[in-house]
């Protein structure tokens, strides 16, 4: 029975325990020749030749050397690069050998060279083949024999015993290191591949019951859009978060990475790099490329290339918790191995990073504090055979890169997702896999293809994103009646939601549960907090003790655990040490940022105070302060129980024991205190989503409005101040006020000192707890170059509460002020009592900390101490959102627009705050998100307006607003409204002009912008700045105006402009067509058959010019005969053809429409007039459909008229499909011209 091959070799074990035996002779059983010759070497300092020559004369030379190639080598006189059979005769004419027939001690080198010589001869002739144990064997005799040669050669030399037992050493080493390699590639790869086959399979749904959900990668992976970012090598970024492609030098163009190659490209030095970055939005399909990675290397399939020579393959994902080095990476994974070969996990590291290692790690930004060790552990590793690549979020790029060593070269790839010409095979991919059935999966294909223009049209380059993809269809796989009505992203997954609710409904009455709608209900909402809880934390692993909250809801509410969780997460494995370890997580981090934006906004919509203060920053500052304390008291209580537990495991002493009952007595009246303050707490009956308050805000609470817990209030904080370091040390790390505990930390650092030191004084693990004390009063000495320094002197604990917690009760703010009145005196007392003893005990601790603080400005890479955030904020009511809650404001605007349309105006002004108050890069969702709910919200735009007036003067919002008013305006019919939005424009145009970073301008051209516009160019024009023009917002320009176009192009000609122009959309004169520079990154044209006429002559004389898209318009006076001729010279350009429709020139518009070139592959465009009717719909579709075979990726759009209803338009269309779906398909949209 043939033997199974070695992934990653080709070859048998059997054939590589060969290769390694053939190593041991002819590599170190020749270098053992080669040192006995030196040592006994007669002829001192003559070359070979001439010294064979001298004492033996032509004759025997010739007789010794039968081989020309062995005379040629003597001469050359590289001894190194001798063989077996060269030495042995080298050895027995040149050193004497021959001529001392009685010398017993060269007798027996001789002997040892003829064994030797016989071994290779044997090997060389016959191809042995060995298995472990008999390459043991062999490799034995070879390291015996070649020991003892060494010991007779030198002493028959005179060599001194050190010298001989030096190299004698070495010899060995190097065998044993052969039979340490041999055995752990085998052993490594058998382990790993049992592993990996449990890591790289894919979920495409949603639900862990789903039939077949894990995949293996390469079913569905289709090549994706690979760019080098080279913005890191032209400086720094101007501040924290994602860089962008806009900012890359023009010295340094960017370049398409293959994903095959990805692992030979060199960076900008031209060498392979260290560390490969992968950075790309959520979803875009980094770890499925990461997983596909794995599948390639752990199968061999071998289309990546350069892959098979990497021996290891690391592969760890960031988010979990408890690695927190590379040498408990290995041990994670390759525990088995050092058990097998009986070595020490220090020399398993050796010879890991010996061989050719490649290390991968998905997902930075979700790293948590172990991680983030491991990440600057790895980073940091020494070899030159180690590579690593990692995956991250844009948010983290930055921050990713300047944990880099100094001595690493790095490349920066940016993932954009699945190109426009691969959704169709994606899809397609995605479909087979899921559809078990080939017909049926091909008949979803073809229903799935009819919308997926209008996927197009309403999602952009959203549908790059793979992950979008799978849940489209998905969804038209389980509900084909909701897709088509999906607009935006977060509909997407509101629906995607739902239908998790209702899949689990429809189990559980198919398991005799019935009428469990409501319940279902209630937990999805405990679902989304649970979301919320979790993305605060930074937990996207669930922990045991969210596993456990889980179940007990479940228990609650009378459903089955197992049911539920199957339904709303998917199943973690991850191999520790001996077993395969069962989780839980959400189906993706994109999943759990719409769920918590679902509770959030929830509570905004149910807010009283909406029009009071900024909701948004209230609820979220609140709510991460509620869940970050929550989650330390629980990490604390688990700390000193599993402390306690470990004790009386030990030493079984009663008072330990009594200690323990103490402390658990302890914690049940805490946790009775809290559940009774939470049936006292005053809140709407509906917000199921309340999360009880602890610690903290349990004193505003009480101070407010809940006099009945004055002594628990007194209680409460003793225990607050016990963790309050711990607390502290969470929230800093996650970028909240410093000075929240500014004054509270100069009067009780002494106190939580001692306080911590009583608490743990039965840890068996005293020197953890010395440098968690120690860390946790270093990161909560408050930072000097981060805080006002006006209120180090005047805020006390009280006000600095006052100021980030608004009081619900205006009516209690005089217990309020006793109460914080009180709070103050406490503090200061404990100041006063506890400071004293502290500042004498530990004056060199205060000293070190006080030293660590200033530093902490010129050791800005130093993560290890606050690896969660980057920034501390000035303002006293402001949260410092970091970039990853972009995704988590984008999808509270989409739940918003889908619940309450009303109160989107109050959420964009304070998302606009936000972005005022902490200068967030203007490119991120948040903008995105905003700027297209602006534009596509039923209330009327000039509301807009009132958005812009109040708060224009902020970069970011004048980028945000000015594309805004650009689209409403190219949206809006109403010429009177045009002109409004203009006049509000222009204001922000001129803000335009005093930007000195603009990255990209964004213009609708109106004809009364041109002459403001010409004075923004000019002033970009001095920027090295890109430039994106459009004229396209009023299709119907007069042929008047079209000189205006020319003189737009002129100036942009004349400015220089163009050298850094990224594409300009408008109508343009052929006169102009010669004047374009070849450099033009992007063209979209709209002209005149005549002008198409004279463009294709200069087409011809501009081969290097690259058009991105054509407009033509044409009206009746055009042959249809005539446009292929035309159309067909313009080769791989995108042509639009776009005409007026009415009933009377229908038949002549179905005409143009089927007389097109379909070689290209842009959708045409037949526009209607009001006097089109059902009619002439008639006439066109079946025209085209006739005469026409179009492909499912090629449609003809035809825009709606106010004399068609949609109805009307959708049922024409449902029956063209139905009477020619062989022959063509035709696209239908209501949205206005």
């Amino acid at each position: 029975m043939a033997q199974p091959y070695v992934l990653g070799t080709g070859m048998t074990p059997e054939e590589i325990n060969s290769a390694k035996y053939s190593k041991a002779l002819n590599t170190y059983g020749r270098n053992v020749l080669i040192r006995v010759f030196q040592w006994l070497y007669k002829g001192g300092q003559k070359p070979y030749k001439e010294y064979f020559l001298s004492k033996y004369g032509p004759d025997e030379f010739e007789a010794a050397f039968k081989f020309s190639d062995q005379r040629l080598q003597i001469e050359r006189d590289p001894v190194e690069e001798f063989d077996i059979t060269l030495l042995s005769i080298l050895l027995q004419w040149m050193c004497g050998l021959n001529d001392n027939k009685e010398d017993s001690e060269s007798q027996r080198i001789l002997t040892f060279m003829g064994t030797l010589r016989s071994w290779r001869n044997e090997f060389s002739h016959r191809q042995l083949l060995f298995t472990e144990k008999e390459l043991e064997s062999r490799l034995g005799k070879i390291e015996t024999l070649c020991e003892n040669m060494l010991r007779t050669a030198g002493k028959l030399s005179g060599q001194t015993p050190q010298a001989v037992k030096q190299f004698s050493k070495q010899i060995v080493q190097g065998l044993k290191c052969l039979r340490e390699r041999s055995h752990l590639e085998i052993q490594s790869r058998i382990e790993l591949e049992e592993i990996y086959r449990q890591y790289y399979k894919v979920f495409l749904t949603t639900w862990a019951f789903y039939s077949g959900a894990a995949k293996k990668p390469s079913l569905v992976f289709t090549n994706i859009i690979l760019i080098e970012d080279t913005s890191y090598l032209v400086g720094e970024a101007s501040s924290f978060g994602a860089r962008h492609l806009d900012t890359v030098s023009r010295q340094t163009p960017l370049r398409n990475v293959d994903v095959c190659d990805i692992l030979n490209e060199t960076n900008s030095r031209g060498t392979l790099p260290d560390i490969l970055i992968l950075s790309g939005d959520g979803g875009i399909g980094k770890s499925m490329l990461l997983k596909y990675l794995l599948e390639e290397w752990t199968e061999d399939l071998r289309n990546v290339k350069g892959l098979d020579i990497y021996k290891f393959f690391l592969y760890a994902e960031i988010k979990q918790n408890d690695i927190s080095s590379f040498e408990e990476l290995l041990k994670s994974l390759l525990q088995r191995t050092r058990q097998a070969m009986n070595i020490t996990f220090e020399r398993l590291r050796d010879l890991v990073l010996e061989l050719p290692l490649l290390i991968v790690l998905d997902g930075f930004d979700e790293f948590n504090e172990n991680s983030h060790k491991l990440v600057r552990n790895v980073l940091a590793l020494r070899g030159t055979s180690v590579r690593i690549v990692i995956t991250t979020r844009p948010t983290y790029t930055q921050k990713l890169n300047t944990m880099v060593p100094k001595n690493k070269n790095v490349l920066n790839l940016v993932l954009q997702g699945v190109s426009l010409a691969h959704h169709k095979e994606y899809i397609t991919k995605v479909f087979r896999t899921l559809i078990s059935e080939n017909d049926e999966a091909e008949r979803e294909l073809i229903e799935f293809y009819k919308l997926f223009p209008r996927f197009q049209e309403m999602l952009g380059e959203t549908l790059n994103i793979p992950l979008i993809l799978n849940f489209l269809a998905l969804l038209w796989i389980n509900c084909p009646d909701k897709v088509g009505n999906l607009s935006t992203v977060s509909e997407i997954f509101s629906v995607l939601q739902e239908l998790l609710c209702d899949k689990l409904i429809s189990r559980l009455d198919f398991k005799g549960l019935h009428d469990t709608e409501e319940l279902c209900r209630m937990f999805d909402i405990y679902y989304c907090e649970i979301a919320f809880k979790t993305l605060i934390n930074r937990e996207f692993v669930l922990a045991k003790s969210t596993v456990t909250k889980l179940k007990m809801k479940c228990q609650e509410l009378g459903l089955p655990t197992d049911e539920v969780l199957s339904s709303y997460f998917s199943i973690t494995r991850r191999w520790n040490s001996f077993s395969l370890e069962i989780g839980y997580q959400f189906f993706h981090k994109r999943m759990q940022e719409y769920s918590a934006a679902k509770h959030v906004a929830s509570f905004i919509l149910r807010s009283a105070r909406l029009h009071e203060e900024n909701v948004i920053m209230k609820v979220l500052t609140e709510r991460e302060l509620h869940s970050l304390r929550e989650g330390q008291l629980a990490a604390t209580k688990e700390m000193k129980h599993d402390g306690l537990q470990q004790d009386n495991a030990l030493d079984g002493s009663e008072s330990e024991s009594d200690s323990s009952t103490q402390s658990e007595a302890e914690a049940g009246s805490e946790s009775k205190a809290l559940a009774e303050f939470s049936e006292l707490k005053e809140h709407d009956g509906k917000d199921v989503c309340y999360i009880p308050p602890t610690g903290q805000d349990v004193h505003e609470k009480v101070a407010s409005s809940l006099e009945s817990l004055r002594p628990k209030y007194e209680s409460l904080q003793n225990k607050y101040e016990q963790i309050q370091k711990t607390v502290c040390k969470s929230v800093l790390w996650r970028g909240f006020p410093s000075s929240l505990f500014q004054q509270h930390n100069h009067s009780s650092q002494g106190h939580c000192r001692s306080s911590s030191e009583n608490e743990l004084k039965n840890d068996n693990d005293s020197q953890i707890s010395s440098e968690s004390e120690s860390k946790s009063l270093e990161v909560c000495r408050p930072k000097g170059n981060l805080l006002n320094k006006s209120q180090k002197q005047t805020d006390s604990s009280a006000e600095i509460l006052d100021k980030v917690f608004a009081s619900d009760n205006e009516s209690d703010s005089e217990s309020k002020s006793e109460i914080d009145t009180k709070l103050e005196t406490k503090s200061k007392s404990n100041s006063g009592s506890t400071t004293g003893t502290h500042s004498d005990s530990n004056d060199s601790d205060s000293d070190s900390t006080s030293s660590s603080s200033d530093s902490t400005e010129s050791s800005s890479n130093d993560s290890e101490t606050e690896p969660f955030g980057e920034y501390v904020s000035d303002s006293q009511k402001r949260i410092v959102f970091s970039q990853r809650y972009a995704n988590l404001l984008l999808h509270i605007a989409g739940v918003i627009w889908e619940t309450d349309k009303t109160k989107l105006k109050r959420f964009i002004t304070e998302i606009i705050e936000i972005i005022e108050g902490n200068n967030l890069e203007f490119q991120s969702p948040i903008i995105r998100a905003t700027t297209y709910y602006q534009t596509t919200s039923s209330w009327n735009g000039m509301k807009i307006l009132e958005v812009v007036k109040e708060t224009h003067n902020h970069p970011a919002v004048v980028k945000l607003v000015s594309k805004a008013m650009c689209r409403y305006a190219s949206m809006n019919k109403n010429w009177a409204v045009r002109e409004s939005v203009v006049g509000t424009l222009k204001p922000v145009l001129e803000k335009m002009q005093q930007i000195p970073e603009a990255i990209r301008i964004e213009v609708d051209l109106i004809s009364s912008l041109i002459p403001h516009l010409n004075t923004t160019l000019h002033y970009i024009s001095q920027k090295d700045v890109y430039v994106n023009i459009s004229l396209t917002g009023d299709l119907y320009r007069p042929e008047s105006q079209r000189g205006e176009s020319d003189d737009i192009l002129q100036a942009l000609i004349y400015e220089g402009s163009l050298c850094k122009l990224i594409s300009f959309h408008g109508c343009v004169s052929a006169s102009k067509m010669k004047c374009l520079p070849r450099t033009l990154l992007s063209l979209k044209l709209r002209m005149t058959l005549d002008e198409l006429r004279a463009f294709c002559l200069c087409w011809e004389s501009s081969s290097n010019l690259y058009l991105l898209e054509i407009v033509l318009i044409i009206d009746e006076e055009v042959d249809p005969k005539d446009l292929p001729t035309l159309t067909q010279n313009i080769g791989d350009v995108m042509l639009n053809i776009v005409t007026l429709v009415t009933d009377e020139n229908a038949q002549w518009a179905a005409d143009i429409a089927t007389s097109i070139c379909w070689d290209t592959t842009s959708p045409k465009f037949l526009y209607p007039k009001t006097r089109l009717t059902t009619t002439g719909m008639e006439v066109i579709i079946k025209r085209i459909s006739e005469n026409v075979r179009l492909p499912y990726e090629w449609s003809i759009f035809i825009w709606s008229s106010q004399q068609l209803s949609n109805g009307d338009c959708a049922r024409l269309l449902q029956k063209a499909r139905q009477d020619y779906r062989e022959k063509s398909f035709v696209h239908y949209s209501a949205a206005p011209v």
